[in-house]
């Protein structure tokens, strides 16, 4: 029964790890397609129950960062998946505070945060929960909030960001 269990483990793990052609991890490509909320939240706990909820695999799988520079969240973003949003910052929560900072201020290749891509796309309801996310996050550090609402590195100063730009339109 032992043995079982580690081969359908490694089975899982492999099923879950793949990337297609595109380079997109499985999660992230349902993001990207707005799949049922309900089959992310099966494979998300399946994932958590298999991998161990504070187990460097889950993160690697919540947190996979794909070719173009995506994550998961960046990817619902993006497209404006609120329930999907919502889902993934529920079991980010858990992690402490510096991969939750991680988790919601990661940039794309093209520059953009989750954040920006919300802005930039309208989506005022993603951009309503990372912010809320943001203020758990950066509790108690005003720098790091402000940096994560602007998209710009700490101390940067000079230039309107991405966010500032697409959100003050």
């Amino acid at each position: 029964e032992k043995e079982f269990a580690k081969v359908d483990l490694q089975k899982f793990i492999t099923f879950i790890s793949v990337v297609n052609k595109e380079g997109l991890s499985l999660l992230t490509t349902l993001c990207r397609n707005n799949a049922s909320f309900m089959l992310v939240k099966k494979l998300i706990e399946k994932a958590k129950k298999y991998l161990g909820p504070n187990s460097d695999q889950f993160y690697q799988f919540i947190f996979h960062i794909d070719s173009f520079g995506f994550s998961p969240l960046s990817t619902a973003c993006l497209h404006g998946h609120d329930e999907l949003v919502a889902l993934l910052l529920e079991y980010a929560y858990p992690y402490d505070k510096k991969y939750l900072q991680e988790f919601i201020s990661h940039v794309d290749n093209s520059g953009f945060s989750p954040l920006a891509s919300a802005c930039k796309e309208g989506h005022e309801k993603i951009i309503t929960l990372l912010v809320h996310a943001a203020k758990i996050a950066f509790q108690d550090d005003d720098e790091g909030f402000f940096a994560f609402l602007s998209n710009k590195p700490r101390g940067a100063t000079r230039g309107a960001s991405p966010t500032q730009h697409f959100c003050l339109k």
